[in-house]
């Protein structure tokens, strides 16, 4: 496992992760993560597609290991930069492989920047999608918008009373399998997470990689109206892997998932009965089954 590092056009600093499966006469993969994780926190995922693949995986600006441009604020985050981030990544692979196009694969906010390129003038890079759960918001005279406006900012005040640091890694696993919502994890998954999270602050204290000023404003960067309506743009064939939203009450995003699969020419929906928007999380292995299909 190697990581690489390349620079935007305004100085972010994005890491991209060479899992360095395959070969040259493999397809390429390139996973694009959720907000407030990183590549390594789908380290077992991506690991396991190391034999069909080239699989590489990149951080956003502000998560993992990639920096934001100097001085920048945080606050500013907007989905066309992690377009930019996801293009920068693609530039390296290019150079690295040679090749002009990939699979462009991950998870929420990731795919959700994705769309964003499949639907613009760089869409000749993407020879296909697979998308698990995309939160893409809804029109304005959606009936879904309120709900969906509701459930943003729920998760919002769930970040702003997340705690700042932790004594060690071991603490916060205990917490996290204490937790409802963690505790339906795949362990591997959940350790994975667990080390991909956190760095060190100080002496036996840990904080988040990523700034809850930073995953608040990936969040909010996904309230765009006019994206649902420029989905028909998109022509390379996508794979829409869509949670259950009867098993989830908190996500927005499996809320939407019809308009999004009604929206893309070239798609073919499944839909996981039981599984939440963490669905890599919950069934890595049925994940690895698609991503492999």
């Amino acid at each position: 496992m190697k990581s690489n590092f390349v620079k935007t056009s305004d100085g972010a600093r994005i890491r991209v992760l060479d899992l360095e499966g395959g070969g040259r006469e493999r397809e390429v993969i390139l996973w694009a993560h959720a907000a407030g994780f990183s590549s390594e926190s789908y380290l077992p995922l991506l690991e396991s597609l190391r034999g069909r693949f080239s699989v590489f995986a990149l951080d956003f600006r502000g998560h993992g290991k990639s920096r934001l441009p100097p001085g920048c604020d945080p606050r500013m985050l907007a989905l066309d930069l992690l377009w930019s981030d996801l293009l920068a990544a693609i530039g390296a692979l290019r150079e690295k492989t040679g090749l002009a196009g990939f699979v462009l694969a991950g998870h929420s906010l990731g795919v959700a920047a994705a769309l964003q390129i499949a639907m613009s003038d760089e869409a000749g890079c993407v020879d296909r999608m697979i998308l698990f759960d995309p939160p893409v918001f809804p029109p304005p005279d959606d009936p879904l918008v309120d709900e969906v406006r509701k459930r943003m900012n729920q998760r919002i005040a769930g970040i702003l009373r997340q705690r700042d640091n932790w004594e060690g890694y071991a603490r916060f696993a205990e917490q996290l399998e204490a937790h409802p919502a963690f505790a339906r994890w795949d362990a591997g998954m959940r350790g994975a997470y667990v080390r991909a999270h956190l760095k060190v602050a100080g002496p036996s204290m840990l904080e988040a990689w990523c700034s809850k000023e930073v995953e608040i404003a990936a969040h909010q960067c996904l309230a765009d109206p006019s994206v649902c309506g420029r989905l028909g743009r998109v022509r390379a064939p996508v794979k829409l892997i869509c949670a259950d939203s009867t098993a989830d009450p908190v996500a927005w995003a499996p809320l939407v998932q019809p308009l999004v699969a009604a929206g893309l020419p070239k798609c073919r929906l499944t839909l996981v009965r039981g599984a939440t928007h963490m669905l890599p999380f919950e069934r890595p292995e049925f994940c690895r089954s698609v991503l492999l299909d």
